[in-house]
């Protein structure tokens, strides 16, 4: 067992019970696992726990084994006087624990609580650059799968809309303020992966030039050059140069939609011509044009978010692909969420697919 997976057990709360005893037979119950501590001091902060039938709060410290106490030096830091609990996996030599300041720390030995479901997801958990439930679909049904991605989605098009909303900086004309914010997105979504802070950059140097001039395009590609630029893995036809070119042109017509306006309709006008591969429209659709949308007809910028159809990236759907996904993944607006939001930073415990998979364990 690796003390790892205990915190995301424990993180979680993946047990069969949350009603224990210490060993001194003290009853315990967990209220709240608190939140991860990425500094000194003991695992979990703020944990709220009752320990004989009183309410505490305070900080929780879990190990395998009762004798990491003492091997990690806890007994004499004074930063561990704050724990409040002391929780093990295994059983072996358990008892309670002396802090620093000479008083007795109870523990909990939960390791024979834990859902059968939820060790053998945790398990797998350790490869960051795929989802723990890698292989693993089968037992999940399809409704499960798509009820998570719509849960991915809904996540991923409120924090786009906060992105875009982050770039409004208001001022008397507020299509010009719309257009402005827009075009701060457009510029970023065009220099996915490697070139978002260069092309950053040079919105906010052209952003107040005259985009219907003859000579505007030929101008911007001439202000980037002392910017520097990553063009290491870059294909033919998402190179710095031609993405710049994208952008330029976009920028010139971008205008609001209109009220009562078909947004997909609009986007496709804006776009034509642009040169815009599959996944990369789908990216400025998603990320730009609904995204933009929403700061003035929020509901129908939604609707048009949730019927896109669109190709999502490669990067995103090959993980997901890879684990077992339905194929309508590969044209989901919540798969690019799913990787980096929920499965890379292992939000199993929230995720509807995380759930059905670790609950099963008590079910068999």
């Amino acid at each position: 067992m690796k003390e790892a997976v205990f915190h995301r057990v424990w993180e979680d709360r993946h047990f069969r019970t949350l009603d224990w005893r210490t060993t001194d037979g003290t009853p315990v119950r967990l209220v709240e696992p608190g939140v991860r501590n990425p500094g000194a001091g003991p695992d979990f902060r703020f944990a709220v726990v009752e320990i004989g039938g009183l309410r505490w709060c305070g900080d929780v410290e879990l190990h395998v084994t009762c004798a990491d106490w003492y091997r990690h030096g806890h007994h004499t830091d004074p930063i561990y006087n704050r724990a409040l609990l002391h929780v093990v996996w295994e059983e072996h030599d358990a008892g309670p624990v002396l802090r620093a300041d000479g008083t007795a720390c109870p523990t909990v030995v939960a390791g024979g609580a834990v859902r059968a479901g939820a060790l053998t997801h945790w398990k797998r958990a350790g490869r960051w650059n795929r989802p723990a439930c890698h292989g693993m679909l089968a037992d999940v049904p399809e409704a499960v799968v798509m009820a998570q991605l719509e849960a991915a989605s809904a996540e991923y098009f409120d924090r786009k809309c906060g992105d875009v909303a982050a770039f409004w900086t208001g001022g008397p004309d507020e299509d010009e303020a719309w257009r402005r914010a827009v075009g701060m997105a457009l510029f970023d979504a065009l220099g996915i992966p490697r070139n978002r802070l260069a092309m950053r950059d040079l919105f906010v140097r052209i952003a107040r030039w005259d985009s219907t001039a003859p000579w505007f395009e030929e101008a911007v590609l001439k202000e980037a050059e002392p910017l520097g630029w990553e063009y290491a893995g870059a294909r033919p036809a998402s190179a710095p140069r031609v993405r710049i070119r994208q952008a330029a042109r976009l920028w010139a017509r971008l205008r609001p939609p209109g009220a009562g306006e078909d947004l997909r309709a609009g986007f496709e006008r804006w776009v034509a011509g642009a040169g815009l591969g599959p996944e990369r429209r789908g990216v400025v659709y998603r990320n730009v044009w609904c995204a933009g949308a929403a700061l003035r007809q929020p509901a129908a910028a939604a609707r048009a978010w949730r019927a896109s159809a669109d190709p999502v990236p490669e990067a995103s759907a090959r993980p997901l692909r890879a684990a077992g996904f339905p194929p309508a993944a590969e044209h989901h607006a919540g798969t690019p969420w799913m990787m980096r939001g929920w499965c890379g930073p292992k939000r199993c415990g929230q995720c509807r697919i995380g759930r059905h998979l670790t609950d099963s364990g008590d079910r068999d």
